[in-house]
């Protein structure tokens, strides 16, 4: 079978955009999983900022957590982080509270103070980051007793 030039080259250019989706698909994701992309993500609502929030924070009392204590799962129950200013939470061996779950991304989620207060992000996560059992799309005001869901890890923050 013999095909005609205008043929072939119709199929080299066809071959040539798949190799650029491919591509694309490839440094879009890397983009996302860092967090610097997680903006530009089709379809989502641009993140919102802390000073943003709509909703009053719970009533109980709040305060600047000292540490983040495995609660689930029970095998490292009690094992205890140091909250900072800057708390990144994930798999990865960079973030500061580096946790051993398989359904938790390299960089998570990450605990950051605000005008005084301690506030929780999702960092585009592929399984998202729980406060209080409630999936959050936006920052979120945190303090004592609350609980962060990170895959398969439940820690709670307090003093």
């Amino acid at each position: 079978m013999d095909l005609s030039e205008p043929v072939l080259d119709a199929l080299q250019l066809g071959l040539l955009l798949l190799l650029y989706l491919f591509f694309f698909r490839v440094v879009r994701a890397v983009w996302v999983e860092t967090g610097d992309g997680r903006r530009a993500r089709r379809g989502t609502a641009p993140v919102a900022t802390p000073t943003t929030r709509t909703t009053a924070p719970p009533e109980r009392p709040r305060g600047i957590p000292g540490h983040a204590v495995v609660v689930e799962p029970l095998a490292d129950a009690g094992t205890s982080y140091t909250v900072t200013s800057e708390t990144t939470i994930g798999r990865g061996a960079g973030c500061n509270i580096a946790i051993d779950d398989s359904f938790a991304s390299s960089v998570h989620a990450r605990l950051f103070m605000r005008d005084g207060s301690l506030w929780l992000e999702d960092l585009g996560s592929t399984n998202g980051t729980l406060c209080n059992g409630k999936t959050i799309s936006a920052p979120v005001l945190v303090g004592f007793g609350d609980l962060v869901g990170v895959g398969g890890t439940v820690l709670e923050l307090v003093r």
